[in-house]
């Protein structure tokens, strides 16, 4: 895996800098050997973390069968001349991508990945164009101040440039345009799939991204959040927790109800259908201390209420000694739960900016690598915390101790414990957490293009 370039340093956003961070990928403790090595139905995963204080990042990747993950692996990057960073994430769609499509693998694994590389190019783009968030909340290059917006496409269905930019703005539209311009150039396989019918979609995956602007002593952090299909951005605050900042493109939009349903998607992001990227309205702000997220389903489609995702967060975080620690255990703990590959991009805002680096190089993993088990010293210190990474995780210390004695205990799932009751605790707990959860998301949309599962 190629390192993020998690500082650009230089003028041209091209001038890629020293990634500031470690990265690890190993197999699963039952593959051996490395993860392209690992027989079939053995797990390989990734994780990294990176930055300095006041603004860090990680970014952590799994897979159910190795080398053959359809979640395309996270993208964490940041401008630091501009202070924009973009964050990432992206599912390619198994069902209707099911057909080979490249060496064996199949067209969602091959459109997830062709759809990282498009979003980091139209981030590299949108950096160094004039700034697209202007002060009455439009964006400068002409986009509706609703910030909803559709590829553009001419009569035949291919894509067309956006505007006289030709894509490179910082709004959905342009993202859709450097999205179906990379994915229609993939030359289509030569052999026949036996898949057919309208369910088949040419490279689909789903996108979820949040671009932010944000630079260390800033008094608030600028967001926008950008989708097609099921993954799903987040913001996560010290005083009310965890807000979904995006609206899954699926029949049902309860997030209860998706996690019982698991409902078809009816927008994805496609080489030979029209969709849609939404976004948020450019320059929406929060104040920092704050920690900006995406992740596909395999991280928040599997959990027992949408409450007990941001518990996961938490958890994780309050146990964890350093940033890349905090990746690793996030990885040990969505693996042996989840059904799904599995991926998530995260930067922490404004915590500690007179402290060290928070990057927690070379921790979590490197005794693995060297053989050990992976329970000594995570630190590289003597096991003393972070002085960058004590204030994120004291900041969510009181948050954590609330959701752990609401949430953190239930009673026995079905088939242990009796449906009824596992039902009402379900609903029980959803009331009481939605409308915090909910209180940033997305203002739902009737547009409903032709793209889906």
């Amino acid at each position: 895996m190629v390192v993020e370039a998690w500082e650009r340093s230089g003028e041209d956003a091209g001038d890629t800098g020293d990634a500031g961070g470690s990265e690890r990928r190993e197999p699963a403790a039952s593959g051996g050997g490395t993860a392209a090595e690992a027989g079939a139905g053995t797990a390989g995963h990734a994780t990294w973390a990176g930055g300095g204080a006041g603004v860090a990042a990680l970014t952590v990747w799994t897979e159910r069968r190795a080398g053959r993950g359809e979640d395309a692996e996270p993208l964490a990057v940041y401008h630091r001349v501009s202070g924009h960073g973009l964050l990432a994430v992206f599912d390619g769609s198994g069902g209707s991508g099911a057909a080979p499509a490249w060496q064996g693998r199949t067209g969602a694994w091959a459109g997830a990945r062709v759809a990282r590389l498009a979003a980091e190019c139209w981030f590299q783009r949108a950096v160094t164009a004039p700034d697209g968030w202007s002060a009455d909340g439009g964006s400068a290059d002409g986009t509706s101040a609703d910030g909803r917006s559709v590829a553009g496409r001419s009569a035949d269905g291919r894509a067309t440039a956006p505007h006289a930019g030709g894509g490179e703005s910082g709004d959905g539209e342009g993202l859709a345009y450097a999205l179906r311009r990379m994915l229609g150039a993939v030359p289509a396989p030569t052999s026949r799939s036996r898949l057919t019918g309208t369910m088949r979609r040419r490279l689909p995956t789903t996108v979820a991204a949040l671009r932010y602007r944000f630079r260390p002593g800033e008094d608030r952090v600028r967001w926008q959040a950008l989708w097609a299909g099921d993954s799903r951005a987040y913001a996560l605050l010290p005083g009310s927790g965890l807000h979904a900042l995006t609206r899954d493109d699926t029949v049902e939009e309860d997030a209860l109800e998706q996690l019982r349903q698991d409902p078809p998607m009816t927008n994805v992001v496609c080489a030979d259908r029209p969709f849609t990227v939404h976004a948020t309205p450019p320059g929406a702000a929060l104040r920092p201390p704050c920690v900006l997220l995406a992740a596909t389903d395999g991280f928040f489609g599997y959990v027992t209420t949408p409450a007990r995702f941001e518990w996961l967060l938490l958890r994780t975080l309050a146990e964890a000694t350093g940033l890349g620690d905090w990746a690793g255990r996030l990885r040990d703990a969505v693996q042996p739960e989840t059904a799904d590959d599995a991926s998530l991009s995260l930067v922490a805002l404004g915590f500690d900016e007179h402290g060290d680096d928070a990057g927690g190089v070379g921790e979590r993993g490197s005794d693995r690598d060297a053989g050990g088990d992976g329970d000594g010293d995570d630190t590289g210190d003597g096991g003393r915390p972070e002085r960058g990474f004590v204030a994120l995780r004291a900041a969510f210390a009181e948050r954590h101790e609330r959701l752990t004695r609401a949430y953190g205990d239930g009673p026995p799932a079905p088939p242990d414990g009796d449906a009824a009751d596992w039902r009402r605790w379900q609903d029980e707990t959803w009331r009481t957490y939605r409308t915090d959860y909910e209180r940033f998301m997305a203002e739902p949309t009737t547009e409903r293009p032709e793209g889906g599962r």
